[in-house]
């Protein structure tokens, strides 16, 4: 607790705080007063300043102390068709059980000849390893679809090994990805700069993680943040030589 926050226990406040929108365990999503705020109206205000701070009560995220709406950029035909090779991105929950944090997964697409990400897609989940497992998949699917070379990563630092079993017998290849010894607010940073320099589109339907990024640190939750930020940074980060391997090619990105 910080020194600001020391107040409300020392006032011995009893604090409850309720989502404006709250995610059930198989990912889908209602309002937390409904008769009140519709659910479309919330989705349509998520991604705002505003609705951090009057809805999320985040003003750091309010502030912009992290992304921004200048940030999100809308995906252009032109880095669409462009795009090769997409990460399927996996930030687990800590254990396996259904009623366990929630799994994120993010699917990041990267356009080689102008070094720029496409996010397509983001949902974060609350279901068993079985459920998990059928989400990744489908996944993969959609992005095979677009046409796209297709790896699916793990963040490694949360049981990454029992992760690639859960993820058995993908139709491609599932490695971990070391989230590293840095905290998750520098990782944060480091997918900003990306944002940043404009080197990152979103699709359409993205409003939950945008609102996530837009409210962090303070949101309830930043699954999605770490999920999108990996793919991201997978792609994008220069001090990473290694090469991306998707499918039965390597392609060197550094």
């Amino acid at each position: 607790m910080t020194v600001d926050e020391d107040w409300v226990e020392n006032e011995r406040f009893n604090v409850h705080y309720y989502a404006p929108i709250l995610t059930n365990d198989d990912g889908s999503r209602r309002s937390v007063w409904p008769e009140k705020w519709s659910l479309e109206f919330l989705e349509s205000i998520e991604h705002t300043r505003s609705y951090a701070k009057n809805y999320l009560s985040s003003p750091l995220g309010a502030d912009g102390d992290y992304w921004t709406l200048d940030d999100f950029h809308p995906l252009t035909a032109e880095l669409n068709a462009a795009v090769t090779h997409e990460v399927i991105s996996v930030d687990p929950a800590v254990t396996t059980n259904a009623s366990s944090d929630f799994t994120a997964i993010a699917a990041v697409g990267w356009a080689r000849s102008v070094n720029r990400c496409a996010v397509y897609e983001a949902r974060a989940i609350k279901v068993g390893p079985d459920d998990i497992r059928l989400a990744v998949l489908r996944f993969v699917e959609r992005a095979i679809e677009r046409g796209h070379a297709v790896i699916v990563i793990v963040e490694a630092n949360q049981g990454g090994d029992l992760w690639l079993r859960i993820l058995h017998d993908m139709p491609v290849k599932v490695k971990p990805y070391p989230a590293g010894t840095a905290s998750k607010n520098v990782r944060a940073a480091s997918a900003l700069d990306h944002y940043n320099r404009g080197r990152v589109e979103h699709a359409p339907g993205l409003r939950e993680a945008e609102g996530q990024m837009a409210a962090f640190p303070r949101a309830p939750h930043d699954d999605l943040v770490d999920a999108v930020g990996a793919g991201v940074r997978y792609f994008l980060d220069r001090g990473n030589k290694t090469k991306i391997a998707v499918g039965s090619t390597s392609v060197a990105y550094a």
